[in-house]
């Protein structure tokens, strides 16, 4: 795993990071877990052989395929080590993302002094979570979301002129009902 120092850090300085890797069952069921301080620095890269994250051996990636997997999804993001705040996210899917369990949406548009922005989180891991609004967009769109991992996306106007406060549904692939959501005027 190559983690970047990235290019929203400060010229020169190191970055403080934690490197979060969850193996989950049926998209809920952490079989596998790890939560890994890394200094990355300045302009440059950290390399963790992935066979060092967790304690025991555990085929992450389904590539040696001793039996059936246990797991169907695997998640690893980065998050600064003093804010919380999450800098990057990758997921994999040993058996394909058809084999990711359902998941239940909630969603809430929110205002403050900046503006719009939806609220989301998820039961289970939700694929290709995608916002439905005549006229707002949202500012990150089709993401995966985790469970246990709430989100907090910008909502843009499509027009200049506010069109009233957003209202519409948030969508997954793997989620037969979509969450509604309406913001309060």
């Amino acid at each position: 795993m190559r983690l970047s120092g990235g290019q929203r850090q400060r010229v020169g300085i190191a970055r403080a990071l934690v490197l979060r890797l969850r193996c989950l069952r049926n998209g809920l069921v952490p079989v596998a877990s790890a939560d890994v301080p890394v200094q990355v620095p300045a302009h440059g890269a950290t390399v963790i052989p992935p066979a060092t994250l967790l304690p025991r051996f555990f085929d992450v990636t389904y590539a040696y395929r001793f039996g059936p997997p246990e797991h169907d999804v695997t998640t690893a993001w980065l998050e600064d080590a003093r804010t919380g705040e999450s800098v990057a996210a990758a997921h994999h899917f040993p058996r394909g993302r058809a084999a990711v369990a359902g998941a239940g949406l909630r969603a809430a548009a929110v205002r403050d002094a900046d503006g719009w922005w939806l609220e989301a989180e998820a039961d289970r891991f939700a694929l290709c979570v995608h916002l439905q609004d005549t006229h707002w967009s949202a500012a990150d769109d089709w993401f995966h979301l985790p469970p246990g991992q709430p989100r907090r996306i910008r909502l843009h106007p499509y027009d200049l002129a506010p069109p009233g406060p957003p209202q519409g549904w948030l969508c997954a692939l793997n989620v037969p009902q979509p969450a509604a959501y309406r913001g309060a005027a």
